[in-house]
């Protein structure tokens, strides 16, 4: 081999080594998360205080949010709350199936995480989440959500951090 082949054999295994650190430096931001319903990314993820202050202009289209988990129903996991800092509460409501069950539901003991949700937002007079429990089965933590709700999107994709 020639000098010149050794210099650029050199400089090839060091312009290498260098690409595999940065990788290696890297984490999937999605390995942070666990994954409920449909498959989704925290990329474009609004924060729930921007979604809120623009509802007029969101509601009825399909939107990516992101927050703190304030509540979470403790009868099924059907639901969970987010909060501005101002108290505004966004309800978050997990779809049914064709034959009404849940698609799937939330970990009760998840309040305080960040959680990214993605679906489809609407007013929550809009809402049907009356017909997720039966009377007997709301409790008066349910009825005070519901109350102070003033949108819902319905999560067809969740990550909720670990």
């Amino acid at each position: 081999m020639t000098r010149h082949s050794y210099t650029l054999l050199i400089a090839a295994f060091l312009i290498l080594s260098g690409c595999n650190r940065s990788i290696e430096g890297q984490t999937d931001p999605v390995s942070t998360y666990d994954q409920f319903g449909s498959s989704t990314t925290p990329e474009g993820a609004l924060p729930v205080q921007a979604v809120m202050a623009d509802a007029a202009q969101l509601a009825g289209g399909t939107v990516k949010v992101e927050g703190v988990i304030a509540e979470v129903c403790q009868n099924a996991g059907c639901w969970l709350t987010m909060a501005t800092a101002e108290g505004e509460l966004l309800r978050v409501d997990v779809p049914r199936d064709s034959s009404g069950a849940y698609v799937y539901t939330f970990p009760k003991d998840i309040s305080g995480r960040r959680v990214i949700v993605a679906g489809p937002l609407s007013s929550g007079e809009e809402s049907s989440h009356d017909d997720h429990h039966s009377e007997e089965a709301h409790s008066e933590q349910e009825a005070e959500v519901m109350e102070q709700t003033g949108l819902v999107l319905v999560a067809s994709g969740a990550l909720v951090e670990r």
